[in-house]
């Protein structure tokens, strides 16, 4: 990755400053400042990551090349978390969202800013900057959110498809839950340093008892699903997302759902700004965000205007693995999501006992009893480009579920937005799920995964009102698949699968009875499918770049699929370490997560959860050492009634 060199300003950066919120508690701010007698406008990055270690090199090199370009930049720490005072106790309460507006605000009345103010973030900085959006403060003029969600329930790492998400959400609570035990810098909290970590330990809550209380798409989901009414957003948002990210749809949804006040762009990335995106190929993401702020912070005529709002990485074939540096593909532009009727245009595929076909086939049934091992090769929800992020081949996963080929393709086609399946089934239980996977094949039998997707069909018609199946009466069902954009080749053929299961992505339901899928008119494969010929731009983007950061790594990060005990870490089946690194002066880190999230004995955090037929199960234990014995630990324990999940 190129370093961008020759910056326009030199930039003063001003290592923490206190921010005072209305109740007394005070959050702490990282500065860039370009050296220059003029005001400018402020870009914001609120996050809950720990920005003086965690954060610190990806901060230096995106901040100070923003304010290397004219642009002072601020990094905050959310209340509860890093070097902030007070409890962080949920992910985007309504404490989190006005202590944001507040920062905003004494942003832009700072004399070296001209009132302007843009924010930005990916992931948890991505959510909260269309959350404070919403609420539309008068001095942000403009979102950059990456990897983020307009439907928190929907599209984030504790339910899909109205199942509980099983690789994601206790590995996600646990990692929480250790981040929340680290204790502030002893340098900025001062002398109560101590004080202040033992009541960050004893009094942040473990976040998976809340997301466990609300198994249902009820208010405590809608409160920051900015899809409830995106009218309130008035500020122009650039949503972007990758399509090896669990994210993906929320790109293709903001873009129907805003219009031209929303640019879109969906690359080839996993959970990854775009300048450092893998699967690559990587792009200039600061320059195009400068391009951005310039448009809308200093109200220059960059041609934003006036581009195609949406752009989407097309990918190709690839030899199926579980994992890729690159995806081989294209960048497409449309003027509007979905794309005009005469860009793209629905077909129809029947599933038929011989397989797909462009008509609907005689009425037949079909049991489908997938087992519960189904989707081991499927990969993981999210992840960051490592070993074993992405899906293997998928002729390993054709035994017990229900597949059909359509017939090799005979000419190029383009599938892009949300494939969509509709089954008549038959349930033989009142509970059950639905799986469903699109695969490009190649002509000796390996299987690429396209896209998948699953429902739990008790949520069938609302993910806040489940309601029972009816054993023996036939159901129209929907399942939708993730955001997909591939390209099948001539002599390939594309493969639905469809099972009851769909492990370790979602948890299993109590009952695991078989299924009749009704072939017919009512059983059907919907894409989208694309007609515009193909643009002879091969990248809008020029190299990535980024500030230097004075960050030492005395060892590497590592990801693999593996078992495996090293340098106190233990680890279990995925394996993902940032790697050791060293902020000079102040501190050497690192941290390592697995499935159950796990760090060294000076601060351990063990989640487990396991289910029987009706009840959820979870404990929870910290413990906490200092070099002389042990500061704290606590096991806590809770049981929750399923409720459809």
């Amino acid at each position: 990755m190129a370093v961008g060199e020759d910056l326009p300003y030199e930039v003063d950066i001003v290592d923490h400053t206190w921010l005072r919120m209305k109740d007394g508690v005070r959050l702490s701010a990282k500065l860039w400042l370009p050296r220059t007698a003029d005001p400018v406008p402020v870009l914001l990055e609120y996050l809950p990551y720990r920005k003086d270690d965690f954060t610190y090199e990806r901060d230096s090199a995106q901040h100070a090349y923003f304010a290397g370009h004219g642009y002072a930049t601020a990094r905050v720490d959310i209340r509860g978390t890093g070097d902030s005072e007070g409890i962080l106790e949920d992910e985007y309460l309504q404490s989190e969202l006005d202590d944001g507006i507040a920062v905003i605000e004494w942003l832009a009345r700072r004399d070296w800013c001209d009132g302007n103010v843009g924010m930005f973030g990916i992931s948890w900085g991505g959510f909260n900057s269309l959350q404070i959006a919403a609420l539309a403060p008068p001095a942000l003029k403009a979102v950059i959110a990456v990897a983020a969600t307009d439907d928190r329930y929907a599209t984030d790492v504790h339910y899909h498809g109205g199942t509980l998400l099983a690789c994601e959400m206790l590995p996600w609570a646990a990692t929480m839950l250790v981040r929340n035990a680290i204790p502030p810098t002893p340098a900025i909290a001062g002398e109560g340093w101590r004080d202040q970590w033992l009541d960050r330990l004893e009094n942040t809550p473990r976040f998976i008892e809340s997301w466990l209380r609300h198994q249902r798409r009820d208010d405590y989901w809608k409160h920051g699903s900015i899809r409830e009414d995106l009218a309130t957003i008035k500020c122009p948002v650039y949503i972007i997302g990758g399509l090896a990210d669990g994210y993906s749809d929320t790109v293709l949804r903001l873009a129907a759902g805003m219009g031209p006040q929303a640019k879109a762009l969906l690359g080839p990335w996993s959970h990854n700004f775009p300048e450092m995106g893998v699967p690559g190929p990587n792009i200039g993401f600061l320059q195009e965000a400068l391009r951005w702020w310039d448009q809308w912070l200093r109200g220059l005529d960059t041609g934003i205007p006036d581009e195609e709002p949406v752009r989407i990485w097309v990918q190709d074939w690839v030899d199926p693995g579980i994992r890729h540096t690159s995806r081989p593909g294209r960048w497409i532009t449309e003027p509007s999501w979905p794309p005009p009727p005469e860009h793209a245009a629905e077909e129809r595929l029947w599933p038929t006992p011989i397989g797909l076909a462009t008509a609907p086939p005689a009425a037949a049934g079909i049991s489908v009893d997938s087992g519960q091992t189904h989707g081991i090769h499927g990969g993981r929800w999210w992840g960051y480009g490592g070993e074993g992020d992405l899906p293997g081949d998928q002729q390993h996963e054709a035994a017990g579920a229900a597949s059909f080929d359509s017939e090799p393709i005979e000419e190029a086609t383009d599938i892009a937005g949300f494939p969509k399946v509709h089954l008549r089934i038959v349930a033989g239980s009142q509970v059950g799920i639905v799986a469903a996977q699109l695969s490009d094949v190649a002509p000796d039998g390996r299987a690429l995964l396209v896209t998948k997707g699953v429902l739990n069909l008790s949520h069938r018609t609302s993910h806040e009102h489940p309601e029972a199946l009816v054993p023996g009466e036939p159901t129209d069902v929907t399942v939708v698949m993730d955001a997909a954009a591939h390209r099948i080749e001539p002599g390939h053929h594309g493969r639905l699968t469809i099972s009851t299961t769909y492990w370790p992505l979602v948890w299993p339901l109590p009952d695991t009875a078989p299924l009749t899928v009704q072939l017919g008119e009512s059983s059907y494969l919907n894409l989208l499918v694309r007609r515009r010929p193909d643009e002879t731009e091969a990248t809008p983007y020029g190299p990535a770049e980024h500030a230097p950061t004075d960050l030492v790594w005395r060892s590497p990060p590592a990801r693999s699929r593996r078992v495996a005990t090293t340098d106190g870490w233990t680890t279990i089946t995925d394996f993902d370490e940032s790697g050791r690194f060293e902020v000079p002066g102040r501190v050497v880190a690192s941290i390592t997560s697995t499935d159950s999230f796990t760090i060294r004995d000076a601060i351990t955090a063990t989640s487990e959860m396991w289910a029987t037929g009706d009840r959820w199960h979870v404990v929870n234990m910290v413990r906490a050492s200092e070099p002389d014995g042990e500061l704290f630990a606590r096991t806590t324990e809770f049981d929750i009634a399923r409720d459809w999940t």
